[in-house]
């Protein structure tokens, strides 16, 4: 919902939407699934996106630090945050 919202240049919704998808993942991740850890390390780096995109540069590197510290980022994940900074 979050990238439908950026995609309609909606920024600030999409913001709202990522809040809510990384509240949500951060407690699927806290209680045992695996998958919602690469979940929310994307909807993390997706709303470090949308930061960027809308000029707060200082709060999209401060979002990625989490997922980059995060070892179990795979290869685009990596990929998106360096899309983000480019």
């Amino acid at each position: 919902m979050g990238t439908a919202a950026l995609f309609g240049g909606r920024l600030d919704v999409a913001l709202t939407r990522y809040d809510w998808a990384i509240e949500f993942l951060d407690r699927a991740a806290n209680k045992g699934h695996l998958d919602a850890r690469k979940d929310l390390a994307q909807a993390r780096i997706l709303r470090a996106g949308t930061l960027a995109q809308r000029g707060d540069y200082v709060k999209a590197i401060d979002e990625t630090k989490t997922p980059v510290r995060q070892e179990d980022l795979d290869k685009g994940h990596l990929y998106n945050v360096s899309c983000i900074f480019s």
